[in-house]
Protein backbone atom coordinates (compact mmCIF):
# COMPACT_ATOMS: atom_id res chain seq x y z
CA UNK A 1 0.00 0.00 0.00
CA UNK A 2 1.50 3.53 -0.80
CA UNK A 3 1.13 6.68 0.95
CA UNK A 4 -1.75 7.78 -0.46
CA UNK A 5 -3.90 4.63 -0.42
CA UNK A 6 -2.73 4.86 3.29
CA UNK A 7 -4.20 8.13 3.54
CA UNK A 8 -7.05 7.43 1.65
CA UNK A 9 -7.91 4.32 3.73
CA UNK A 10 -7.35 6.44 7.00
CA UNK A 11 -10.07 8.93 5.55
CA UNK A 12 -12.30 6.16 4.89
CA UNK A 13 -15.39 5.96 2.78
CA UNK A 14 -16.02 8.03 0.13
CA UNK A 15 -12.50 9.35 -0.60
CA UNK A 16 -10.97 6.74 -2.67
CA UNK A 17 -6.56 6.62 -3.80
CA UNK A 18 -6.60 6.97 -7.98
CA UNK A 19 -4.46 8.11 -10.64
CA UNK A 20 -5.63 10.81 -12.81
CA UNK A 21 -3.00 12.70 -15.32
CA UNK A 22 -0.45 9.86 -14.10
CA UNK A 23 -0.41 10.77 -10.33
CA UNK A 24 -1.95 9.11 -7.19
CA UNK A 25 -4.46 11.05 -6.08
CA UNK A 26 -7.40 11.08 -3.46
CA UNK A 27 -10.94 11.67 -5.28
CA UNK A 28 -14.02 12.37 -4.12
CA UNK A 29 -17.44 12.22 -5.59
CA UNK A 30 -19.45 14.59 -3.63
CA UNK A 31 -23.05 13.54 -5.05
CA UNK A 32 -23.99 16.74 -6.25
CA UNK A 33 -21.94 17.73 -9.57
CA UNK A 34 -18.71 18.65 -7.94
CA UNK A 35 -15.30 16.33 -6.78
CA UNK A 36 -12.57 16.32 -4.70
CA UNK A 37 -8.91 16.02 -5.98
CA UNK A 38 -6.07 16.00 -3.72
CA UNK A 39 -3.07 16.63 -5.21
CA UNK A 40 1.06 16.42 -4.10
CA UNK A 41 1.27 13.90 -1.32
CA UNK A 42 4.71 13.61 -0.91
CA UNK A 43 4.46 12.58 2.96
CA UNK A 44 2.58 12.61 6.03
CA UNK A 45 4.71 15.59 7.31
CA UNK A 46 4.23 17.31 3.96
CA UNK A 47 1.65 19.42 2.08
CA UNK A 48 -0.92 18.75 -0.48
CA UNK A 49 -3.19 20.36 -2.37
CA UNK A 50 -7.11 20.15 -3.14
CA UNK A 51 -8.89 21.15 -6.32
CA UNK A 52 -12.67 21.32 -6.82
CA UNK A 53 -13.95 19.90 -9.98
CA UNK A 54 -17.37 20.78 -11.04
CA UNK A 55 -18.54 17.69 -13.36
CA UNK A 56 -20.72 18.93 -16.11
CA UNK A 57 -19.22 21.03 -17.78
CA UNK A 58 -15.40 20.01 -16.66
CA UNK A 59 -14.00 22.84 -14.93
CA UNK A 60 -11.98 23.64 -11.81
CA UNK A 61 -13.66 25.83 -9.63
CA UNK A 62 -11.16 26.02 -6.62
CA UNK A 63 -7.51 25.59 -5.73
CA UNK A 64 -6.49 25.07 -2.28
CA UNK A 65 -2.34 24.65 -1.55
CA UNK A 66 -0.39 24.17 1.08
CA UNK A 67 -2.77 22.31 2.73
CA UNK A 68 -1.16 19.99 5.60
CA UNK A 69 -1.23 16.28 4.96
CA UNK A 70 -1.81 15.83 9.39
CA UNK A 71 -5.12 18.18 9.01
CA UNK A 72 -6.55 16.71 5.86
CA UNK A 73 -9.49 15.35 6.90
CA UNK A 74 -10.32 18.40 9.04
CA UNK A 75 -9.93 20.22 5.75
CA UNK A 76 -11.75 18.22 3.29
CA UNK A 77 -14.60 17.69 5.69
CA UNK A 78 -15.21 21.70 5.94
CA UNK A 79 -14.95 21.99 2.29
CA UNK A 80 -17.51 19.33 1.73
CA UNK A 81 -19.46 21.26 3.72
CA UNK A 82 -19.54 24.11 1.95
CA UNK A 83 -19.71 22.62 -1.46
CA UNK A 84 -22.38 20.27 -0.43
CA UNK A 85 -24.71 23.29 1.13
CA UNK A 86 -25.19 21.69 4.21
CA UNK A 87 -25.05 24.64 5.93
CA UNK A 88 -28.31 25.91 4.62
CA UNK A 89 -29.93 22.73 6.28
CA UNK A 90 -28.47 23.81 9.92
CA UNK A 91 -30.29 26.00 12.07
CA UNK A 92 -28.01 27.47 13.99
CA UNK A 93 -29.48 28.61 17.47
CA UNK A 94 -26.22 30.49 19.09
CA UNK A 95 -22.63 30.89 18.04
CA UNK A 96 -20.04 33.08 19.74
CA UNK A 97 -17.22 34.85 17.69
CA UNK A 98 -14.09 32.27 17.68
CA UNK A 99 -11.34 34.05 19.51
Amino acid sequence: MNLVEKIASDLGSPYIATIIDFENVIYRNLGNNYEFEVSGIKSMRGKCILYVWRIAPKICVGVYENISVADLKDILGHYATQYRNLTDQIRVEREDPIE
